[in-house]
C-alpha cells in the first residue's frame, strides 16, 4: 500500500524550503565599504542594503570619487541570486543606467560594475569594486 502523506507535513516542509531559499538575501543585509576603480576614475563607496515594507531587498549607493564631489543614489532594482546579486541605479546626470554585480563571500565583497547608454545598452564605463561588510 502506498504510503500517504498528511498534509501538515508537506505544509511545514514546503516552509521550510522556501524559507531557505530566500534566506541569502539576509547576507546581503547591511553597510558596506570600499574602493572601486574604472572608467578614468577611482574612489570609495558606502553600499546600504535593506528589506523594505515588502520584504524585498532594497538600498542606495553613496560614491566618493578621488578629486569630485560625493552623490548618493537609490538603487531602482536589487536582484539577489545565491551569493551573487544585480543593482541597478540611474547616474546622477541621467545620461546612464549602472548596473553593479557583486559576490559577497562572508564579510568580503567584490563585484563590477558597468554604464550602459540608455536605448542602447552600449557600455560607456566599466570597472571593478572590492569591500567588506562593516
Amino acid at each position: 500500500m502506498p504510503r500517504r502523506f498528511s498534509p501538515f507535513v508537506l505544509m511545514a516542509y514546503l516552509v521550510i524550503v522556501s524559507a531557505a531559499l530566500t534566506a541569502s538575501d539576509k547576507d546581503f543585509v547591511g553597510k558596506w565599504s570600499g574602493d572601486y576603480e574604472g572608467g578614468g576614475g577611482a574612489g570609495k563607496y558606502v553600499l546600504t542594503l535593506a528589506h523594505d515594507d515588502a520584504k524585498k531587498l532594497a538600498g542606495s549607493l553613496e560614491v566618493l570619487p578621488d578629486g569630485n564631489s560625493a552623490y548618493t543614489v537609490p538603487f531602482k532594482s536589487v536582484e539577489p541570486k545565491g551569493s551573487t546579486a544585480l543593482l541597478k541605479y540611474d547616474s546622477p546626470e541621467g545620461n546612464s543606467e549602472v548596473h553593479v554585480e557583486i559576490t559577497i563571500d562572508g564579510k568580503a565583497l567584490k563585484g563590477t560594475w558597468k554604464a550602459l547608454e540608455p536605448g542602447s545598452n552600449a557600455v560607456i564605463a566599466e570597472g571593478t569594486l572590492t569591500g567588506a561588510k562593516n
